[in-house]
């Protein structure tokens, strides 16, 4: 819910985005911490986008979660902070904007 959630606000469908198996595969690596979910979320995006691969499968998902070295075995550690300024938001996107533009190039 709370990913198609964060699609819908994003002006997305909300729905098809991510497999199921790719939304249990979240949820195992994130451990349910939304700040977790919103990173693995975004980089699967990222990479399904530069990789033109429709939608976003468990396969992606552990690719990311094994570059940022998650696992479903992983102690879970102090939660982050729920509020994050405009700033951060905005510097989080320009910098994931930036990982597409060199995978883009990269691909030429």
């Amino acid at each position: 819910g709370y990913i198609a959630s964060r699609l819908r606000v994003a002006g997305g469908e909300g729905e098809g985005v991510f497999t199921p198996e790719a939304v249990a595969k979240i949820y195992g690596h994130s451990r349910g911490i939304p700040r977790l979910i919103n990173l693995l979320c975004e980089q699967a995006l990222i990479t399904a986008f530069a990789d033109q691969r429709k939608p976003v499968d468990g396969v992606i998902i552990d690719g990311i979660a094994a570059d940022f070295e998650l696992t479903d075995s992983a102690p879970v550690g102090a939660a982050p902070s729920a509020a994050l300024s405009t700033d951060s938001l905005l510097a989080e996107t320009f910098e994931g904007l930036a990982a597409i533009m060199d995978r883009l190039r990269r691909a030429e």
